[in-house]
């Protein structure tokens, strides 16, 4: 069985996306278990395996400790932040998000720090995936380059 983490997805395009990937899986006949933020509560209710969780670092944190995150076969984070905890199975993380990785100087300091502190808890957790998967070249240009991935973890795979 697959995890996929889409606990930080709730509206627009992400979540368009969460809702064709889920329809794919149903028709493909692959189990999974969809960690689901709580703003979506009700929209994957036909599904066999789904857990609602009011999206925090911290509710995350906790329920990869109490969940036995390593029984899956594997974990697919759809909202570019990896796992909070290393695990033993491997952990694909969608990336789409380039201002994670750098400081644009068009905002104002408040937003610079707010975003300088989410890039460093994103390069603190890069280290938690094995492999980045990314819809276009220019993302994973930026992504290798600003984290310093060797090639073979950053795969190409447009939606």
């Amino acid at each position: 069985m697959i995890l996929i983490d889409a606990l930080y997805i709730n509206n627009s395009g992400g979540l368009r996306l969460l809702e064709l990937l889920v329809r794919k899986l149903q028709q493909r006949k692959i189990d999974f278990h969809l960690l689901s933020d709580d703003r979506c509560n009700g929209r994957f209710d036909n599904l066999a395996s789904v857990e609602y969780l009011y999206a925090s670092m911290r509710n995350r944190r906790q329920w990869y400790k109490t969940n036995e995150a390593n029984k899956y076969s594997c974990v697919f984070c759809f909202g570019n932040i990896p796992t909070p905890c290393k695990l033993n199975v491997p952990v694909y993380t969608y990336f789409h998000n380039i201002n994670l990785l750098t400081l644009s100087e068009a905002r104002t300091v408040k937003e610079r720090v707010v975003m300088w502190a989410k890039r460093q808890v994103f390069r603190y957790y890069k280290k938690n995936t094995d492999y980045w998967i990314v819809q276009t070249t220019n993302t994973a240009t930026e992504l290798k380059y600003h984290l310093s991935e060797p090639e073979e973890r950053v795969k190409i795979l447009p939606f």
